[in-house]
């Protein structure tokens, strides 16, 4: 009898819950990977989202932690090994079948599902006589140990560092250590997304399923911690490479489509803010037009629908006209001068433009602001990475901007780099043919090149000139 005929299936969620094992795991030597995979897709077409959404491991309830205390047609080892691997999803999601295991977490699960079967064969042989004690000192061995969740979570509240940013990056919005994610974790993160994605689609665009793997500091206030979502972003964009490369871009410009929708609307159950500001670090990476050109990718919303954009301009242009402040060194201070706006403590002597076009949400910069921030220069004057980021930055903001927006204000551009791109769109827009996402990425780059040094500083506003 092959292995997958021998599942459970009796009951859907001991059966869905050792598909999501197989995938991730071998079993006698061999990879039920792919065939796990097949099944989970069947699962995913002949049932709604809503019904598989309390099987999946997350951080909302714990239904979904209900794998039986005996054996059901499998050899007894079998089902305690992955009832031990889903109990690391207590405490942190379904992230932690993701991402590669510490040698003391594979050593943590052994132990546990070592004492189960030692607990089963005790039941069988005395019948159930030292079931109470073995139980209760099996579990109470097991419960005392510090879990790799445990320790994720210390790391979250200690500001931990990721391990691969770079050491002068020590802002607040840095979060904890994760390892990388697994061959086959990649695998089973495809089916989740497409989980997600259809889960969404019954929920008007809410990515409901989506954000219960998400912490949030109370019941009754938005999301606004995504580490780990963010932390598999970063590994697509910054470290896949070859032909997986392409495949992982795909799958986190959907978690970023997923944090986006929930970040958007004044109802918004992700705080748009905690969002800007959790995506800072990706934006200082030195390939960051790589980034760039996945938040301006597209995804189809079902398998037979036409591709959108994972993100509005608003959205887009509201993200890196923060990168831009960051990496010049003035977010703080802006910032500080938007809160005091939001207060209502703005002085009538001050002459500052609008930042952006509305004060709540994830609203587009005006095109004065956009305008005064080419002047800004990298905070790091020494660093040419950091110079030749914000470059890309601001080509990237005028160019989604000036694709959208028709202003007289373009006019006032002046240097070489931003009036050629403003150009090249004025003349695409008279041909009535808006530039693509792929010309756009070559136009930036071609840009960067002919800008030798860094634009000198313009005025705030156009009347100062």
């Amino acid at each position: 009898m092959s292995l997958l005929a021998a599942a459970p299936t009796t009951n859907l969620s001991h059966h869905f819950q050792f598909l999501l094992y197989l995938v991730l795991e071998s079993v006698d030597g061999a990879s039920w990977a792919p065939s796990a995979l097949t099944l989970l897709h069947r699962l995913l077409d002949i049932h709604s989202a809503a019904t598989l959404a309390p099987l999946v491991p997350s951080l909302e309830g714990k239904a979904w932690l209900s794998w039986p205390p005996t054996s059901h047609n499998l050899q007894n080892t079998l089902p305690r090994r992955v009832r031990a691997r889903m109990e690391n999803c207590t405490a942190r999601g379904v992230w932690a079948l993701l991402f590669e295991r510490t040698d003391a977490q594979v050593a943590e699960e052994e132990a546990k599902w070592s004492q189960w079967r030692e607990e089963d064969e005790a039941d069988r042989s005395e019948g159930g006589a030292k079931k109470g004690s073995t139980r209760s000192k099996g579990r109470s061995a097991a419960s005392s140990k510090p879990s790799r969740a445990a320790t994720v979570d210390s790391e979250r509240t200690r500001g931990t560092r990721s391990r691969s940013r770079s050491a002068k990056n020590k802002d607040d919005d840095e979060g904890p250590t994760f390892e990388l994610v697994s061959a086959n974790g990649w695998l089973l993160l495809e089916f989740l997304v497409a989980f997600w994605a259809k889960d969404a689609a019954e929920n008007g665009g809410r990515p409901e399923a989506f954000l219960s793997q998400l912490w949030r500091p109370g019941k009754d206030l938005s999301f606004d911690q995504a580490d780990a979502a963010l932390e598999i972003v970063r590994q697509a964009v910054y470290e896949s490479t070859g032909a997986d490369a392409r495949v992982h871009r795909r799958l986190a410009a959907s978690i970023i489509k997923f944090l986006v929708d929930a970040a958007t609307g004044r109802d918004a159950k992700f705080h748009p803010r905690s969002l800007t500001t959790a995506l800072l670090p990706l934006f200082r990476e030195p390939r960051v037009s790589v980034f760039v050109s996945l938040l301006r990718s597209s995804l189809p919303s079902s398998p037979n629908a036409i591709a959108v954009p994972i993100m509005s301009y608003s959205a887009l242009t509201h993200f890196l006209t923060h990168a831009i402040e960051d990496i010049a060194g003035v977010r703080s201070e802006r910032e500080a001068q938007r809160q005091a706006k939001r207060r209502g403590k703005r002085t009538r002597a001050d002459s500052s433009p609008d930042h952006f076009e509305t004060d709540h949400g994830l609203a587009a910069p005006t095109v004065e602001y956009a305008i005064s921030l080419l002047g800004l220069c990298a905070d790091d004057v020494d660093d040419d990475g950091a110079e030749q980021s914000l470059t890309a930055l601001k080509l990237a903001l005028l160019t989604a901007l000036a694709s959208n927006v028709p202003s007289p204000l373009w006019t006032t551009v002046t240097e070489k780099p931003y009036a050629l791109i403003l150009r090249v769109i004025a003349v695409s827009s008279e041909g009535r043919a808006r530039p693509n996402e792929e010309n756009e990425s070559i136009l930036t780059e071609s840009t960067i090149r002919l800008s030798a040094s860094p634009s000198p500083s313009l005025p705030l506003s156009p009347s100062a000139a």
